[in-house]
């Protein structure tokens, strides 16, 4: 190293080693606005709501989930109840009524049949 380099690691060596204090006054304000800070949390915290149903509204996700809920089920009675007349239309044609009636349930495997024709 090189006399120059020397005194410049002397001044970063004494730059490390210095640790600038904060003055007074700004000491002062900083516990100032602590003090304020601390003192909003004085307030008490509302208590949780206690009860069943309280527990229950809780637990579903609170009132917005009780209302999804509620129009949800009313909807699926309705659905249930009210069956609209396009789905028996629908159905009616995917399945032909008069097979039902010519379906002997005493032989579902037409061995009758079989047997006859031997």
């Amino acid at each position: 190293m090189t006399r120059s380099d020397e005194k410049l690691e002397n001044f970063f060596t004494a730059a490390k080693e210095a640790q600038p204090l904060p003055d007074a006054a700004l000491m002062h304000r900083i516990l100032q606005d602590a003090s304020v800070v601390q003192n909003g949390f004085l307030e008490p915290a509302p208590l949780p709501a206690a009860g069943f149903w309280a527990g229950i509204v809780d637990t579903l996700g609170g009132w917005r989930g009780v209302s999804a809920l509620t129009v949800s089920a009313c909807a699926g009675l309705w659905f249930g109840f009210v069956t609209p007349q396009t789905v028996s239309d629908l159905s009616a044609g995917l399945i032909p009524q008069a097979t039902f009636a010519e379906l002997d349930y005493g032989d579902p495997y037409g061995l009758q049949d079989m047997l006859t024709e031997i």
